[in-house]
């Protein structure tokens, strides 16, 4: 079973792997980024049998009550670990009055059919700095 917690500073470590290894995906995010998320409770973790397998890096934007995903990172599949990042970031935003997530997901990617099977609306593509971009969002 995954459990869901937000991160703290001895998860940085594991974090900062995961996101590493995920570098083409995602770009780059440094662990002074992960602290400052931290910091902010914008960083929960997904942990499976002891250890930290998944993460979400967000922002619940008070002001247009939207949450904003940064960064989904799995490092294990078909464990149901992306499905409980997304069901704990839903609820979690809910309670702060944010009813729906966006995210934007370079073209291409595996990523881009999660997000599609796990509810998310293909809203456009937008053009990035460096390839082109998925609009997705997700109304609670």
């Amino acid at each position: 079973m995954v459990l869901m917690r937000p991160a703290d500073v001895g998860d940085v470590g594991v974090c900062s792997r995961l996101t590493q290894a995920h570098r083409h995906e995602l770009g780059f995010t440094t662990r002074s980024m992960l602290l400052s998320s931290i910091a902010h409770r914008s960083l929960a973790v997904a942990v499976l049998d002891g250890e930290v397998v998944g993460l979400v890096r967000f922002n619940v934007r008070k002001r247009d009550s939207v949450t904003v995903i940064y960064e989904l990172v799995v490092g294990v599949k078909r464990r149901g670990v992306g499905s409980a990042l997304v069901a704990w970031l839903a609820e979690y935003g809910r309670g702060l009055g944010s009813p729906r997530i966006t995210l934007r997901c370079p073209e291409g990617l595996a990523a881009n059919d999660f997000y599609a099977a796990v509810g998310f609306q293909h809203d456009a593509i937008e053009e990035g700095r460096k390839r082109r971009l998925w609009v997705w969002s997700l109304t609670l």
